[in-house]
């Protein structure tokens, strides 16, 4: 359906087009800061090698790596670690992980699963009910964000869930790994495709119909006594296409005759679009509504029985949905009139550009990149991979990246995860036993504290932020704890592994970097390529070089988890250029 929505016929902007210059390593390193989960040095040189464009190409190529096989191939028990056993005890040294293997995950099924009948579907949540905890959910994101090969498509969807946001903190969700993990990969396998698909797959899904409540949502009844649930109707204008107020293509709102924003809706909207959103439920319900079977692998069914299908005006009448339609029918006309809004290719954009490039988009950047949802060049609109791949090759996004107004505080996450992957963090069994640090970091994939995400796109925070008129999203979570819990842990990661609640966490490795500790500039060089996009300021590096210098040369060890821990924390690691 989606691939056969027209826009105007469009040129692609110049830059998408365009021959590449030569590539430096901190230019690499900076794109993989954008576009990945963390740069390394085989990536650094593999982004020189090919260049941005086939980078690009090369990643939506590569296999959508799930997550729910992976979980499938751990064992149902995690056992724990012995009392008073240590880092040592369980994780590999440094020595023992000198090969690129320390970054290769251990084999495990890939299977198409939405493609299997129903009996298996329903044999693999027989499965996961009752012997996979939440936790475990985590460990399998830590293993694929950092070794999974389809980087860019990982990245994607880990922004996705910050818009369409369900998370771990809602109690439905308890005894409900498998569902979590399954929507994940939902948004894994539509991330890099068509907009209208990603809408669609979230609208049908198990886990958001159970977030926000319109699993076994029913028509109203004839007394009036009963009315359908509004909460996906709100959401899914508000914060997941069209937004508040009507905008033009380069983010400023458009004003009425008193100068004043026009509504993109109102509560009358709601109602009717709650209408549209009735009749939703799991396989096997058609007997009994409210105590039918779950499956939470599964695509919802629409019931006729009920499901309102009575005649529905949309958005003031911008969208007529006539009587008696299927109910299939009437969510595809629903979301056909959301997708082709004129503002849903300004609020995508603008939500991802804010998630992988720059905080503070220009005008002219957001609307270069709205234009292709519109259209990608050859007719078809919300074409995401187009769309990434101009969010990412965009001039602005390509600059050297010294202009104070661009860039983007990093997530905490982010930064945690760069750091496992840029030394080839592993344990001993690669489960990646990572999990439960939102207390510390401010956040964890998955564990939003509502549907509005971590942070608001539009938090300024006060001081010189706010006085220029911009904004830093991210700064809504950098606050007087974060501000210390943060570079206390990345200390305590780089000097004794990753640690989690669950016994093995992951050790760091410094093969590479112990080789350099006799040679402080290259040391520097190589760790400011790594971790700062190689922008480390000159008083910056001599800050760390003079604390170096003060360790004993045979210290190597030493000297080099020093350096890494201070160019981690230090302001051109922590903000992304």
């Amino acid at each position: 359906m989606a691939s056969a929505l027209q826009g105007s016929p469009n040129v692609l902007p110049a830059f998408l087009a365009s021959n590449e210059a030569p590539i430096t390593p901190g230019e690499a390193s900076r794109f993989l800061i954008q576009a990945t989960f963390g740069p390394t040095t085989d990536e650094i040189a593999r982004v020189q090698q090919m260049g941005y464009s086939a980078w690009i190409d090369d990643q939506l190529a590569q296999p959508v790596q799930r997550h729910l096989p992976v979980l499938l191939a751990q064992p149902p028990e995690v056992p724990k670690p012995p009392p008073g056993a240590k880092p040592a005890d369980t994780m590999k040294s440094a020595d023992a992980m000198k090969s690129a293997d320390a970054m290769q995950a251990p084999e495990v099924p890939q299977p198409l699963y939405p493609g299997k009948s129903i009996d298996e579907i329903r044999t693999m949540n027989a499965k996961l009910v009752g012997n996979y905890f939440n936790h475990r959910r985590k460990f399998v994101w830590w293993q694929q964000s950092v070794t999974a090969t389809d980087q860019l498509r990982q990245r994607v969807a880990n922004s996705w869930l910050q818009l369409f946001v369900v998370s771990d903190k809602d109690d439905a969700f308890t005894n409900s790994t498998s569902a979590l993990v399954d929507y994940y990969d939902t948004l894994l396998e539509n991330s890099l495709g068509n907009f209208h698909d990603l809408l669609k797959a979230v609208t049908y899904s198990y886990s958001m119909a159970i977030y926000l409540t319109y699993l076994g949502n029913q028509k109203a009844d004839p007394k009036g006594t009963r009315r359908p649930d509004e909460n996906y109707a709100r959401e899914i204008m508000q914060l997941f296409t069209i937004g508040l107020y009507e905008l033009n293509f380069d983010g400023t709102p458009k004003l009425d005759g008193n100068g004043q924003p026009i509504p993109t809706y109102n509560n009358d909207d709601v109602r009717e679009m709650a209408r549209v959103f009735t009749g939703f439920h799991c396989a096997g319900h058609e007997k009994n509504w409210v105590y039918g079977p779950r499956w939470p692998l599964q695509p919802l069914q629409l019931y006729a029985e009920y499901h309102d299908s009575g005649e529905k005006s949309l958005l003031g009448g911008r969208k007529v949905i006539p009587a008696g339609q299927p109910p299939e029918k009437d969510v595809e006309d629903a979301l056909d009139c959301l997708f082709e809004h004129e503002n849903t290719p300004v609020l995508v954009s603008h939500f991802l550009i804010q998630r992988l490039t720059t905080s503070n988009p220009t005008t002219v950047y957001l609307a270069r990149v709205a234009r292709v949802f519109a259209d990608n060049g050859k007719g078809v609109r919300g074409d995401m991979a187009a769309v990434i791949r101009a969010i990412l090759l965009d001039p602005e996004a390509r600059k050297a990246g010294d202009d104070p107004d661009s860039g983007k505080l990093r997530e905490p996450y982010l930064r945690l995860v760069a750091l496992v992957r840029a030394f080839k963090g592993a344990s001993m069994d690669k489960t990646y036993r990572i999990a439960n640090l939102d207390s510390l970091l401010g956040q964890e994939p998955g564990s939003s504290p509502s549907v509005f995400n971590f942070y608001a796109p539009d938090y300024s925070p006060p001081g010189v932020i706010n006085k220029a008129g911009m904004v830093g999203p991210e700064f809504e979570i950098t606050n007087a704890v974060t501000s210390v819990s943060l570079p206390n842990f990345l200390r305590g990661c780089i000097y004794n592994g990753v640690i989690g609640q669950y016994g093995t966490g992951l050790v760091l490795d410094y093969y590479t970097e112990i080789k350099l500790a006799s040679q402080p500039e290259a040391l520097l060089d190589h760790l400011s390529l790594l971790l700062a996009g190689d922008r480390m300021s000159t008083d910056t590096r001599a800050i760390i070089r003079k604390a170096i210098d003060q360790i004993p040369q045979d210290k190597v060890e030493e000297r080099v988890k020093l350096a890494v821990y201070l160019i981690s924390i230090c302001a051109e690691s922590a903000v992304q250029p």
